[in-house]
């Protein structure tokens, strides 16, 4: 005790003797920095459990002065603990700062409730004739109008000091972005809102939840305005339409209402101030970066409401104006990427921007300005330009007309391909017209077959010499073949299925799938050295081809086994597998149903496919266990073995195809790997829910299975959603009629 202590009454130096070594032994005593000193309310919980005990065994009868004495003291070691506590919660972040939120906030109910029975139970021992009043030792220093209780108290430096600190901390990394904490982020969230109810309900609000709402407006609404003023100053204008929109909140932890106020909290503070600032660099950036920065923000403001769709006509009607300038006036510094980026940009975004190419003094003042430069610059460069402009007018679109297309189409053609003579480009040309070409076809996305036909023929009249015709006449082919597919898929696959009746693996082709077509005989996938019997049915193939009508009779097959499709069916302990792949991953496997066990070096030998892209096709048919290896990485000194167990696989195995052409990849296995995956979780859980005893679950408890189960898979909700239905119509699940309707 301290000098003063004779002055105080005897009975609370005698009380205190007992209560100050327990409080002086609840103080964090460590750095900060370890896991057991982010929590020190624990130990001060602890004590204010010791001290009840003692001041209960005081007389009823105490003066109000000690008992103030020892209310202060109390309440000044309440505050300490949890300013060091605040401190050391300060220094974490992400999960650790959820955690460490989370065990402060339960330790700090439980201190609220120790104080208010310790205070209230004093304040009933008090003289009736007294004028003490505990509220008169709860006015902090910042409140001087206010007299606050015990829980007021909390509340008070719980938002002040901790709230706002955890909320701002959400905002800043985990809310935007960071995908790796969702569920963790969810709990915390709900937690921040349960818990502000139950501080609302110690203060007698008669609306709690509106603590929480009131809270997360105004720390978003500092944050937004504090970040956008500083990536304004920071980034620049241009990185500025970029990047603003990440502050935009867009998670589903919040309710639909509070994500609305949000909303426009964020329009105001990052949007609606910088729109002038933004339009004044609209001809900065439709020179520099068009597709990547105005795309971002179209798409953004295309979801907003009337209020934005405003803005966006502002933008798009100053856009339209200043390229069209930039188009007639001779001020572009680099005339070849303008007019890339402005067909790249008409191509995204179409919807917003619908003048330039249908103008065609617009179009060909472009590319004539741009000639000279395309002319001198890289070939290949110059030719993606160019294809993509093809492209462009080739493809379906809501206000495409035909004879427009095909008008600017010859114009195009006119003024870049007619007139080149550099081999360089007329070879690029070629090459990645038909990369866009198989896109068109593949997807039924070509505005017509005439068209395309026409097109065709253009570049096999203007070609100057016989290889660049041969590669415009194979063109043509396709066209062809496209024009009677379905008759001629039909005889390859009845021919193929005969030929093949004594094999364990039968297959057939499909010259017509996305495979099928090559950019180039440069570019293809290695030619390898066909088994006998692949070799074979290429020779009925082949005479097909010739035989079945005249218009094939100069067809060359040699691309054919290289890019067709095999859909491979064969079975392993009475269970059938459908396995679709390439020809050469079908030589491979064929190979194994013979051989059984391979080194790599020996199937390397057998098919001569180079190492790297033996080794591509190989890891594919690994991943699908159909083969065993025994390296994690396939390489040369990889031993290979055929898996004919296949008990624990699912029913459909779809195999990815390791072809990429050119400088394009085309993704036409998205719609196959989604359904795949769907059927994966569907089946895991379908394992799952049969084993459960109970015959009716509630959806809630369904969904949180689901979750829990397939944590490494993460699941999206409409991937559960799905799972649910399916589960539900193959009678697997049986939910309780009070939520059999709910939707997810």
């Amino acid at each position: 005790m301290s000098q003063s202590s004779s002055l105080l009454p005897k009975k609370f130096v005698e009380l205190w003797s007992n209560i100050e070594p327990i409080l002086q032994h609840a103080m964090p005593v460590g750095n900060g920095t370890s896991r057991e000193d982010i929590v020190p309310f624990q130990n001060w919980v602890d004590a204010m459990g010791h001290i009840y005990s003692i001041c209960m065994h005081y007389p009823e009868k105490s003066e109000p002065d000690w008992t103030c004495l020892l209310i202060n003291k109390l309440k000044r070691h309440f505050e300490l603990a949890m300013c060091e506590t605040i401190t050391t919660i300060k220094a974490l972040k992400g999960g650790n700062l959820i955690m460490a939120y989370n065990t402060l906030w339960n330790e700090l109910v439980n201190n609220c409730i120790m104080l208010n029975a310790l205070f209230t139970s004093y304040n009933s021992k008090i003289s009736k004739n007294t004028t003490f009043k505990i509220n008169d030792f709860f006015t902090k220093a910042s409140f001087p109008e206010k007299k606050l209780t015990v829980g007021e108290l909390a509340y008070s430096i719980w938002k002040e000091k901790v709230y706002t600190f955890v909320l701002g901390e959400i905002f800043g990394s985990l809310i935007f972005g960071f995908e790796g904490a969702n569920q963790e982020l969810h709990e915390a969230i709900s937690t921040m809102r349960d818990n502000f109810k139950q501080l609302g309900e110690i203060n007698g609000a008669k609306n709690p939840e509106g603590f929480f709402e009131e809270s997360v407006l105004e720390q978003y609404s500092t944050h937004c305005q504090k970040q956008a003023a500083q990536m304004l100053k920071n980034l620049g204008v241009n990185k500025y339409v970029r990047d603003v929109f990440q502050l935009r909140c867009k998670t589903s932890f919040f309710s639909e209402s509070l994500l609305q106020k949000m909303n426009e909290i964020f329009r105001e503070q990052c949007v609606g101030k910088y729109t002038d600032v933004l339009l004044k660099a609209s001809v900065e950036i439709v020179e520099r970066e068009p597709a990547e920065v105005l795309g971002k923000l179209f798409q953004l403001l295309e979801s907003f409401d009337a209020e934005l769709a405003e803005l966006a006509s502002i933008w798009q009607k100053k856009v339209e104006h200043d390229c069209l300038e930039n188009l007639y006036a001779d001020e572009i510094s680099d005339p070849v990427r303008f007019v890339k980026n402005l067909i790249e940009f008409n191509q995204k975004y179409r919807n917003f921007i619908k003048v330039h190419f249908n103008d065609s003094r617009i179009f060909v003042s472009a590319l004539d300005k741009a000639r000279d430069e395309i002319f001198n610059s890289n070939g290949r460069n110059a030719a993606l330009m160019f294809v993509r402009c093809c492209n462009f007018y080739l493809c379906k679109s809501p206000d495409a007309s035909e004879s427009k297309s095909k008008e600017m189409l010859d114009q195009a053609f006119d003024l870049l391909f007619k007139k080149s003579t550099k081999k360089d480009f007329i070879n690029a040309c070629l090459e990645k017209y038909a990369c866009f070409l198989l896109t068109r076809l593949m997807d039924d996305l070509s505005l017509s077959m005439e068209l395309e036909m026409h097109m065709a023929n253009r570049f096999h009249n203007e070609c100057p010499d016989d290889t660049y015709q041969a590669a415009a006449s194979r063109m043509i082919y396709m066209l062809n073949d496209m024009a009677d597919s379905p008759d001629l898929t039909k005889m390859l696959s009845e021919y193929v299925q005969s030929a093949l009746t004594e094999s364990e693996c039968t297959y057939s082709l499909n010259v017509l799938s996305k495979a099928a077509w090559p950019e180039s005989e440069n570019k293809c996938t290695p030619k390898t050295k066909l088994s006998n019997l692949l070799d074979l049915n290429m020779e009925e193939i082949s005479e097909l081809y010739k035989s079945s009508k005249e218009d094939y009779k100069h067809r060359d097959l040699q691309w054919c086994p290289h890019f067709s499709q095999c859909f491979v069916k064969t079975s392993f302990i009475n269970k059938e597998y459908s396995l679709k792949m390439n020809v050469v991953q079908a030589e491979i496997l064929i190979l194994f149903f013979e051989k059984g066990t391979l080194n790599f070096a020996d199937v390397k030998n057998i098919t001569e496919i180079p190492s790297k892209e033996l080794s591509m096709y190989i890891t594919s048919l690994v991943n699908a266990k159909l083969l065993i290896s025994d390296t994690k990485i396939i390489g040369p000194e990889s031993k290979l073995t055929l898996n004919r167990d296949f008990s624990s696989q699912e029913n459909s195995i779809v195999i990815e195809d390791p072809c990429i052409f050119g400088d394009e990849e085309i993704d036409h296995k998205v719609d196959q790997k989604s359904e795949l995956r769907l059927r994966l979780i569907s089946s895991r859980m379908e394992r799952y829910f049969k084993k459960e005893k109970d015959s009716a679950m509630t959806l809630e408890y369904v969904i949180e299975r689901i979750n829990n189960e397939l944590k490494k898979m993460k699941p999206e909700p409409e991937e559960v959603r799905d799972c649910v239905d399916r589960l539900i119509k193959k009678g697997v699940l049986k939910l309780t009629t009070e939520l059999s309707k709910m939707t997810m």
